[in-house]
């Protein structure tokens, strides 16, 4: 009787041997064939081309079952444009990078170059040729995430906004605007809303006008 259980034992014991053996060489084969060796990028504009090849790097030979969303999403936090992003598995070896961007709201010139804004109020480091192409207010002088914001948020839900070139940020916290029909405005260092109103009151009454300067708060002077 002893006999016997030792012999269902031994027997048991190589059960779990050749178990644990052909599930540790199943793990292997699945590492070895879901290894990762296209990575494709989808929805990507403005998407930094330095923090896509970080992202490559990362995912290049990692198995797909056995990605970290936390440690990539480190990658994805590094980008000014990056408003959301989602991942989608292509077996056997390809991952889709879903790519959502904050939209382009503005162009900052600095002498002969532009520099795109987002709805963020980040300032891009990528250069772009030429805004053309781009239906975008060209903005001059020193930019401040902040400044521009407050006054952005200000005048682009007014009829005007549609209607200006260029906004010069100057010292003191003024503005001048160019209208796209080449009307130079000088804004005052007052409420942005209140001169927003007169100025498409004095647009609306006046098609002839080439100069407005709304310095001086409750006087405005045209020609």
């Amino acid at each position: 009787m002893q006999v016997l259980i030792g012999k269902k034992k031994f027997l048991f014991l190589i059960f779990l041997f050749f178990f644990f053996t052909t599930y540790q060489n199943n793990k292997k084969n699945d590492l070895y064939i879901f290894k990762i060796e296209k990575v494709n990028f989808i929805g990507d504009i403005n998407f930094e081309e330095n923090i896509k090849d970080d992202i490559i790097r990362f995912l290049i030979q990692k198995n797909l079952y056995n990605i970290s969303i936390n440690e990539l999403s480190k990658f994805f936090d590094k980008s000014r444009w990056l408003k959301n992003f989602s991942v989608k598995r292509k077996y056997p070896n390809q991952i889709d990078l879903f790519i959502i961007e904050y939209k382009p709201i503005a162009v900052l010139k600095k002498k002969d170059r532009f520099f795109l804004v987002n709805e963020d109020f980040k300032l891009s480091d990528k250069n772009i040729k030429t805004n053309n192409t781009l239906d975008l207010i060209i903005v001059t002088g020193k930019y401040e995430n902040k400044y521009f914001k407050n006054i952005y948020k200000k005048i682009v839900d007014n009829k005007i906004f549609s209607r200006i070139k260029e906004l010069h940020l100057l010292n003191l916290g003024r503005l001048d605007l160019y209208l796209k029909n080449n009307i130079h405005i000088k804004m005052g260092y007052y409420d942005i809303e209140k001169q927003i109103k007169i100025l498409e009151i004095m647009l609306s009454q006046n098609q002839n006008l080439t100069y407005i300067d709304l310095r001086n708060e409750n006087t405005v002077i045209v020609k």
